[in-house]
């Protein structure tokens, strides 16, 4: 069995010398330019996921000392490491987030990163504020704000490091194993396992609202032409080739993702609908597909207004995720 703490080592230099090299432009900015906020998106904003959720709630839990003085593990702990280290000296694929050791020491040069850039554009930032007529108390929270900004993007950036890469180790994977022919075939399982997903909703909205069931023709027809269209009501599958997830936080960036999904899943369900004329379908088959796809507009268009209408929550309140 390989040797761990080399392992550990190689994985941890590689952890942050890919945040080092993605981030270190923006750090020679902060450092050279302390007057300027560097809180340029990284990337579109989307909905939420849980995963994402689960994922920030583990952002800054590791104390201090945690790397210069680590804790003996618990049995949870170490069963984690144990998996871990049998999968890698097989050869097999390991996140580096899965590492509590790895996590920890990527928690702390975050949190490290993040509070030194701070610190450097600190005066510059308490000058601009007191030429604005604020208090050292307003100064100081605005600048939390900027920091816990910078920490999060860092964050977000290693994140994005570990999908990416995961995804092309995936499909390194793939091609060396399979031929491609074989490659070709798993695409089609894909593809043809989010349009089950999607039938199986259908299936259940057609029995809920007529108690009618889709004859083996019809399923088939209607399976090849959400192949073929994609007129997917959810964005995700959780396939290894879904698009990567955008986020959107806030009322406004949310309504404007949602407004986007919908013109998206009309502008393919039209062209399902238009496809389904051709295909011999039963009339009432496509009468239930034009309903079933007017009502999830319906549903988003609501959802929507809901978000524009909602209260405003009282100042220094947030949302429960």
């Amino acid at each position: 069995m390989r040797d761990r703490v080399p392992f550990k080592n190689a994985a941890i230099n590689a952890l942050i010398g890919g945040m080092a090299f993605m981030l270190g432009m923006r750090f020679h900015d902060s450092y050279s330019h302390s007057s300027r906020t560097n809180l340029e998106p990284s990337g579109n904003p989307t909905i939420q996921t849980p995963e994402l959720k689960h994922h920030r709630s583990l952002i800054g839990s590791a104390d201090q000392d945690l790397v210069n003085h680590p804790r003996s593990p618990d049995s949870d702990e170490q069963s984690i490491k144990e998996e871990i280290e049998s999968r890698a000296s097989k050869g097999w694929p390991v996140l580096g987030y899965e590492d509590p050791d790895i996590r920890r020491h990527s928690d702390k040069f975050c949190r490290d990163t993040a509070s030194a850039a701070a610190e450097a554009n600190k005066a510059g930032y308490d000058a601009f504020y007191q030429n604005l007529g604020l208090s050292a108390e307003d100064s100081e929270r605005l600048q939390q704000h900027t920091k816990n900004i910078h920490r999060a993007m860092m964050e977000y950036e290693f994140s994005q490091q570990e999908l990416l890469g995961a995804k092309l180790n995936f499909e390194k994977d793939l091609k060396t194993t399979l031929t491609a022919e074989q490659f070709t075939h798993y695409l089609d399982f894909e593809k043809g396992r989010r349009a089950d997903l999607e039938l199986a909703r259908m299936e259940h909205s057609l029995s809920k609202t007529s108690g009618e069931a889709l004859d083996a023709e019809s399923r088939h027809k209607v399976q090849k032409l959400l192949k073929e269209h994609e007129a997917y009501t959810e964005e995700f599958s959780r396939s290894a080739f879904d698009p990567i997830p955008r986020v959107a936080v806030g009322r406004e960036q949310v309504a404007v993702r949602l407004a986007e999904v919908n013109e998206q899943l009309n502008q393919k369900a039209a062209r399902l609908l238009e496809a389904s004329a051709s295909t011999a379908i039963r009339p009432s088959i496509q009468k239930f597909l034009q309903e079933y796809y007017a009502d999830k507009s319906k549903q988003l268009l609501r959802e929507i207004e809901s978000i524009k209408t909602r209260p405003e929550l009282p100042k220094g309140k947030t949302p429960l995720p």
